[in-house]
């Protein structure tokens, strides 16, 4: 099967002398791709959570200063909510352990449940 050329023919008339035939350039050919793959499933941990962090702020558009200043900042935060978890969770517990059992023993000391 043989390749029709395309031509393109001025506005004149095709049966006047000065009618005009160019050839079209071919068209240029695309490769689409067949299908569309996900990443592996077995990726690793860290990788993933990196992605998720690169992801949600848009790590890939920003500038080399701008990710130095965003990985100091969340390590600032990090950094904070780490010291206030280990300060005050362990005396929160504390109050929350000895409210419960204030509840369950009704304020007495000897470890008797209330009736």
């Amino acid at each position: 099967m043989a390749k029709k050329s395309r031509s393109i023919t001025s506005n004149a008339s095709t049966t006047s002398p000065n009618s005009v035939t160019k050839p079209l350039p071919s068209q240029p050919t695309v490769m689409q791709p067949k299908s569309i793959a996900r990443p592996p499933k077995k990726i690793g941990l860290l990788k993933r959570w990196w992605l998720f962090y690169e992801g949600s702020f848009a790590g890939s558009m920003l500038e080399t200063w701008e990710k130095i200043l965003l990985h100091t900042f969340m390590f600032a935060l990090l950094l904070l909510f780490y010291v206030a978890v280990s300060t005050y969770l362990p005396a929160r517990i504390s109050l929350a352990s000895k409210r419960i059992q204030w509840y369950i023993y009704g304020g007495e000391e000897t470890g008797k449940v209330a009736v």
